[in-house]
């Protein structure tokens, strides 16, 4: 599994090179397009549907399935949005004058949950479910994670549509066991992170990435970023932040 992450080179300043990738225009956002909400979109044609005739062979499990199958649909409907999402481009590489990277980033995963709708949810069923999940990554993986309430519920109440994170970074091996093994709604969550191949020799010259920004709550913002990153800090990383982002 390849965990790396190469840009394109666009810049070179002082002995050291700086690769990414420009921000995307507006033509460019990502888009994730569903039917647009409808709270008129109820079946206008209120009665039964038919009744299966046993006498003709018919079973109760074709209609169950066939009134599923519409349950399902005015369901999806009623929870049907339009989201607009920017996709910011990774952080650049930072590259010596051979072309050996100094500063790279690395694709790492998080355990994360992805809520379906859950129809007239209240807090201790949004909890709940993402307690059997949390505690299901925990005993697989023997760890300790946990969320608050709070940030579970008003992730549901506002931004289900996105994973809700919950785990540090996962091992190889982490990934592999819980890939295997995981519930219904317990996802696997990609993320960029800076890597230094090289981080104790010139870390003084280097700087690093600081910490992402807190986890957002309340309503999905249009064109709002689908991920978040640090901003650099000390050294070349400071220095040259708005060539790199």
């Amino acid at each position: 599994m390849n965990f790396f992450h190469r840009a394109i080179v666009f810049a070179v300043s002082g002995g050291f090179f700086f690769a990414g990738a420009e921000a995307l225009g507006q033509d460019e956002l990502g888009e994730i397009e569903k039917t647009p909400e409808a709270a008129d979109y109820e079946p206008k044609d209120t009665r039964k549907p038919p009744e299966v005739d046993r006498k003709l062979g018919s079973n109760d499990d074709a209609a169950k399935s066939k009134s599923s199958q519409i349950g399902s649909s005015i369901m999806t409907r009623k929870e049907a949005r339009t989201f607009t999402f920017s996709i910011p481009a990774p952080r650049g590489q930072i590259l010596d004058r051979f072309g050996h990277p100094l500063a790279q980033n690395t694709v790492a995963y998080y355990a994360a949950i992805n809520f379906p709708y859950l129809p007239d949810a209240t807090d201790e069923d949004i909890l709940r479910y993402a307690g059997e999940r949390i505690i299901h990554a925990n005993d697989l993986l023997g760890a300790q994670w946990d969320l608050d309430g709070k940030t579970v519920v008003e992730h549901y109440r506002n931004r289900r549509w996105l994973p809700l994170t919950f785990s540090s970074p996962l091992t190889e091996e982490q990934f592999v066991d819980l890939d295997r093994q995981r519930k219904p709604g317990l996802v696997l969550h990609p993320v960029y992170l800076r890597h230094y191949p090289n981080e104790k020799m010139l870390s003084h010259v280097l700087g690093y990435v600081g910490e992402r920004p807190p986890r957002k709550l309340g309503p999905i913002e249009p064109n709002e970023p689908l991920w978040r990153d640090g901003k650099g800090v000390e050294g070349l990383e400071e220095q040259f932040d708005q060539f790199l982002t």
